[in-house]
C-alpha cells in the first residue's frame, strides 16, 4: 500500500463502508505496530491505522486482536471501530474519528493548570463508564494516558487506541505500556490482573485532572514496596472524597484496587464537592419519617404529617432519596409547613427499563388516593427531576387526580432522546428504532431488546428504549427541536401551574441545544407558569444552585398554592 497523502485504496471486505474509495487526508501519528491517517469515505472522515506486513513479524494476529476487541466495544467514551481490509502490504484498521485533541496536548495548551473538581469530575465520569464498559466486555486498556484519551466537545473524554488491550479473564504476560502510568507490577515484570493495571493508570489520569501533576515520581514505582504518599500540591482546593477515590485507585497491592464499578460507585462521583459543607442545609444528614405502603404492594417515604405535601420524583436509575438535594430539600419544605413524600416507584433504579410513563401515572394516581384517604392530605406539590418531570407532565395528560394536584415543578425537564442521539451514532440509532419498531409490530414490545448497548444500564424494553429514542416515543415532551404545535400536542395546555428550572450547562443537554429558547417553548405550554433558568448549574444542581432553586419555589408556592389548608 502506497502512503502518499493523496493515495486511493479500494475497500474490498470492509464493513459498513460499502466498498467505496477511500481517500487518505493526512498522517496524524505513529505508534509501536502502526501509523495512523486521517482519511474520508465518501464524505464522512474516518481513522486509518496501517500495519505494514514484514517477513520477520507478522502483524496479523495483533491487528485480528484489535479488530476482535474494538468490534465488542460500543461505548460513547470509547473509539469505534468500523472494519478492517488487507492490502498487499498492510493489514488495516477503519475507526471513526474523535474530533478534538488528546488530552496530553491539552493539559500542555493550558500550561498544565488543573480542572475545578466540578469540571474534573464530570470528566473523569465519563472515561470511567467506558473502561467499566470495557472491563465489562472482558477486555482491558493497557495503555491509559494522556495521549491517548481525546477531548471533545463539551469536555466529552473518548479513549482511543487499543493495540496494547488484552482480555481480563486470566493473569496478563506481556510487559508494554507508558512507564508514567504503567502499575508497579507491571514494571516488575511479572503476571498481572490487567483490569487492576487500568484502575491504576487512570487514578493517575484523575490525579492529573485534579491537581495537573503526576502523584508521584514515576522512576520510584519500579522499587515501590510500600504505599506511596501521593502529592498534593498546596493551593489546590481538592475534597476529601476525590482524594480517598485517587487513593484507593492507586492502591500498592493489585487486588486491593476498586473494579470500575466500584469506583463509579464512590461517592465522589455520586456526591458534590466540598461546597455544601457551606451550605445551611446539610447534604447527607439524617432525615426522620416513615417508611409506607399503598395499593398494598407500593412504598413511599414521607417527612412530616401535614396537609400540605409535596411529592418528589426523580429520573431514570435513581430511587429513594437518590436526587441529589433531597434531604436539604426535604429540610427546606419542612421549614415552610410542607411534609415531603420520596416515590418509589416500579420503574426506580433498574425498573425503568420494563416500566412505562402509563404505568408511573398509575402508581402516582394511587400514591395521591392514600394520601387523601389516609393520611390528611388537602394540597399537593408534584415536583418532577430529570425523566420525573416527564412523568409530571405525563400525569396532567393521563392522571385521574389531577384536580387534586395544585401545581408541578420540572427541574431539569430535558430530552432523553436528544441526549442519547447525541452520545449514539446516527446509525446506531437508526438500527436501534427499526429493530424495536419491527419488534413492536410483531407484538414482542414488552420483550426485552437483545442488542448489547452501552446507553442501557439494565434490562431493556423494547418498547421503553423505543419511548426513550423516537420522536414519537411516550418519553419525547421536551426536545428542542420539536415544532410548537408538536409541543403543544404533547403536553396540551395545563391549567396546572408550572415552575421550570433550567440548568444551562446541564451536562446532559447536547450543546446545540439553546438552551433558554428550550425552556422558554416548555414555560409557555403552561397557562401559569414561572421560569429560573441557572446560568451555570448542572442537571442535578451539583454546584449549590438548588439554594436558587429553593427561593424560586417558595415564590411559586406563595403565588400559585393557597396557604390555607
Amino acid at each position: 500500500m502506497d502512503h502518499p497523502s493523496n493515495s486511493m485504496v479500494t475497500l474490498q471486505t470492509m464493513r459498513q463502508i460499502d466498498n467505496k474509495a477511500l481517500e487518505i487526508k493526512e498522517r496524524v501519528g505513529r505508534g509501536g505496530f502502526g501509523t495512523i491517517y486521517r482519511a474520508s469515505s465518501g464524505e464522512t472522515d474516518v481513522i486509518l491505522k496501517t500495519m505494514m506486513k514484514t517477513p520477520s513479524r507478522s502483524m496479523e494476529p495483533v491487528a485480528r486482536k484489535e479488530y476482535d476487541f474494538g468490534m465488542k466495544l460500543k461505548h460513547p467514551n470509547l473509539v469505534r471501530m468500523r472494519g478492517s481490509f488487507d492490502t498487499a502490504t498492510d493489514h488495516c484498521l477503519v475507526m471513526d474519528l474523535v474530533e478534538g485533541c488528546n488530552l496530553y496536548d491539552y493539559l500542555q495548551k493550558n500550561s498544565y493548570e488543573h480542572c475545578a473538581e466540578s469540571r474534573a469530575k464530570k470528566m473523569f465520569r465519563g472515561i470511567a463508564k467506558g473502561l467499566e464498559h470495557s472491563h465489562r466486555q472482558g477486555i482491558a486498556h493497557l495503555d491509559i494516558k494522556p495521549e491517548n484519551i481525546m477531548v471533545g466537545k463539551d469536555d466529552h473524554l473518548t479513549l482511543i487506541d487499543f493495540g496494547l488491550a488484552a482480555e481480563t479473564l486470566g493473569l496478563c504476560h506481556q510487559f508494554s505500556g507508558s512507564a508514567d502510568y504503567a502499575s508497579p507490577e507491571v514494571w516488575r515484570n511479572m503476571p498481572f490482573e490487567p483490569s487492576c493495571a487500568d484502575v491504576w493508570s487512570l487514578g493517575i489520569v484523575l490525579h492529573i485532572l485534579l491537581t495537573g501533576c503526576l502523584p508521584f515520581d514515576p522512576l520510584q514505582v519500579q522499587s515501590m514496596r510500600v504505599q506511596p504518599d501521593l502529592y498534593w500540591p498546596e493551593g489546590i482546593d481538592v475534597s476529601d472524597d476525590a482524594k480517598e477515590l485517587v487513593g484507593w485507585m492507586l492502591e500498592l497491592k493489585p487486588m486491593a484496587r476498586p473494579t470500575m464499578k466500584e469506583v463509579l460507585t464512590h461517592r465522589w462521583l455520586k456526591r458534590s464537592t466540598s461546597f455544601f459543607n457551606m451550605r445551611r442545609w446539610s447534604i447527607n444528614g439524617k432525615m426522620e419519617g416513615k417508611l409506607f405502603l399503598y395499593n398494598g404492594k407500593h412504598a413511599a417515604f414521607m417527612n412530616g404529617d401535614g396537609a400540605k405535601i409535596a411529592i418528589l420524583i426523580s429520573g431514570l436509575t435513581e430511587g429513594l432519596l437518590n436526587v441529589h438535594y433531597s434531604v436539604p430539600l426535604t429540610e427546606f419544605l419542612k421549614q415552610k409547613g410542607w411534609s415531603t413524600v420520596h416515590t418509589l416507584l416500579s420503574s426506580s433504579y433498574m425498573g425503568f427499563g420494563y416500566s412505562s410513563l402509563d404505568n408511573d401515572v398509575q402508581e402516582i394516581d394511587q400514591l395521591i388516593d392514600h394520601l387523601y384517604n389516609h393520611m390528611n392530605a388537602k394540597k399537593i406539590v408534584l415536583i418532577g427531576h430529570s425523566t420525573g418531570c416527564q412523568d409530571a407532565v405525563h400525569f396532567l395528560k393521563k392522571g385521574k387526580n389531577v384536580n387534586r394536584v395544585s401545581a408541578i415543578v420540572l427541574q431539569s425537564p430535558t430530552s432523553d432522546r436528544e441526549y442519547f442521539c447525541s452520545v449514539m451514532t446516527s446509525e446506531d440509532v437508526r438500527d436501534d428504532l427499526e429493530e424495536c419498531e419491527t419488534a413492536i409490530r410483531d407484538g414482542r414490545g414488552h420483550h426485552f431488546f437483545q442488542k448489547p448497548n452501552a446507553m442501557m444500564e439494565g434490562p431493556m424494553t423494547y418498547y421503553r428504549w423505543h419511548s426513550l429514542l423516537s420522536r414519537d416515543g411516550d418519553d419525547d415532551y421536551f426536545s428542542s427541536d420539536l415544532s410548537d404545535d408538536e409541543r403543544r400536542q404533547r403536553i396540551g395546555r395545563p391549567s396546572t401551574p408550572a415552575l421550570i428550572v433550567y440548568s444551562l450547562s446541564d451536562e446532559y443537554v447536547p450543546s446545540h441545544v439553546n438552551g433558554t429558547k428550550a425552556a422558554e417553548a416548555i414555560a409557555a405550554c403552561f397557562t401559569s407558569s414561572r421560569l429560573l433558568l441557572l446560568p451555570n448549574a448542572n442537571h442535578a444542581l451539583e454546584g449549590g444552585e438548588y439554594v436558587l432553586f429553593f427561593d424560586e419555589l417558595e415564590k411559586f408556592l406563595n403565588e400559585f398554592v393557597s396557604c390555607e389548608c
